[in-house]
């Protein structure tokens, strides 16, 4: 029989043949032992516009032509200031790891994503941690951590408290808590895929952050 999400309830699940993932849902189905499954994922994501993202399976560089797919590879103080460095995932997106994502071809929001023949496993996330900053994915619809960052409308943000919700397949940054920040965009030559979070001497954390672009954000609730 085959499997959907709302079908199951708990517990470990060898091989379902398929499998429905929704962005809505506040928990997924523990799978750590499937193979060759059909798997849809219903997550949106708006053409010519930065999320992040993360699937419980690898998808191949074939199958993501059009797509800028950013992974995050490091950081470093420099002169007070945190530098956030991206480079081209290469060789496609990786099961559990975050990502940085955008289609500027896409006439239309992508809803969903399918896949056939995929091994599925979601019970763990691949995080990836630098010196000074982690990104976090996550499968399942919540709350941004207090403190922590995430990005909406082409804009990052701090959750200044627990209420901006978040749904599933996608994720946040979170950095050192004792430092105060503010942060830019470097988006020209050999620097355009670095972000920077410049901390000032004895500065609490905004509430409020830069864009991508440099265009000032105004809110610190959201839903992502």
């Amino acid at each position: 029989k085959n499997l959907t999400l709302s079908e199951i309830t708990g517990g470990a699940y060898s091989a379902p043949q398929t499998l429905t993932l929704y962005e809505t849902q506040t928990w997924v189905p523990i799978v750590n032992r499937t193979y060759g499954a059909t798997v849809t994922v219903n997550r949106t994501i708006k053409s010519n516009t930065w999320s992040t993202f993360v699937v419980p399976f690898d998808i191949p560089s074939t199958m993501l032509d059009g797509w800028e797919i950013k992974e995050l590879t490091g950081s470093e103080l420099v002169d007070e200031t945190i530098m956030l460095n991206f480079s081209d995932a290469k060789y496609g997106i990786k099961a559990g790891v975050p990502y940085m994502v955008r289609n500027a071809s896409m006439t239309e929001t992508l809803k969903t994503i399918s896949m056939t023949n995929v091994n599925v496993n979601t019970t763990a996330l691949n995080n990836v941690s630098t010196d000074l900053v982690t990104f976090v994915g996550t499968y399942t619809n919540g709350y941004v951590p207090e403190g922590a960052y995430f990005i909406s409308g082409n804009k990052f943000y701090r959750a200044a408290d627990a209420t901006n919700t978040m749904k599933g397949y996608r994720a946040y940054f979170t950095i050192n808590e004792n430092a105060g920040a503010k942060i830019k965009h470097t988006h020209k030559g050999q620097h355009k895929n670095r972000v920077t979070f410049r901390i000032k001497k004895d500065e609490t954390f905004m509430n409020v952050f830069r864009r991508f672009w440099n265009m000032v954000a105004k809110k610190t609730t959201y839903r992502v």
